[in-house]
This record gives structure tokens, C-alpha cells and sequence, in this order.
């Protein structure tokens, strides 16, 4: 889950700086409020669809381990 947590870190620090501006700052930010708007629905979008992301993988690695007779290696134990 590092992607959706690092998007929503790189957000939130982003979004928080916005109180330490100055007007005159603000006011450029806020002419693109649109587009951090979109940038707060992506995130939120990533998160919630995590699980149905991850099950999808987990569904697909296990149709193609099934398929082509994959083995796994684990290095940690030889056996």
C-alpha cells in the first residue's frame, strides 16, 4: 500500500502548507481549487478501491500460478 500512502502523505504536507502562506499566496492556490479538489477525490479513490486492487492481483498471480505449474522459490527456506 506504499503508493496510496505516499500520495496521501504528499497531499496532506501539500494541502497543510497552505496555511502558512501569505494571502496574495493563498489566493493563486485557491484559483486552482479545482484541481486540488480532484487531487483530494484521486486519493480517496486509490485508498477505497485498495482491497478490490489487491484481490484482483492476488486472484490473477494464483490463475497463472495454476496455469503454467509455478513454483515458488523462498530463499529463506530451501526446502
Amino acid at each position: 500500500m506504499a503508493y496510496s500512502s505516499d500520495i496521501a502523505k504528499t497531499l496532506t504536507q501539500q494541502l497543510t502548507r497552505f496555511v502558512t502562506l501569505n494571502r496574495h499566496q493563498l489566493a493563486g492556490h485557491v484559483a486552482n481549487l479545482d484541481f486540488w479538489m480532484a487531487e483530494v477525490r484521486h486519493c480517496f479513490e486509490v485508498i477505497d478501491g485498495y482491497g478490490q486492487r489487491f484481490n484482483r492481483m492476488k486472484k490473477a498471480e494464483g490463475k497463472h500460478v495454476a496455469e503454467h505449474h509455478t513454483i515458488k522459490i523462498d530463499p529463506v527456506d530451501p526446502c
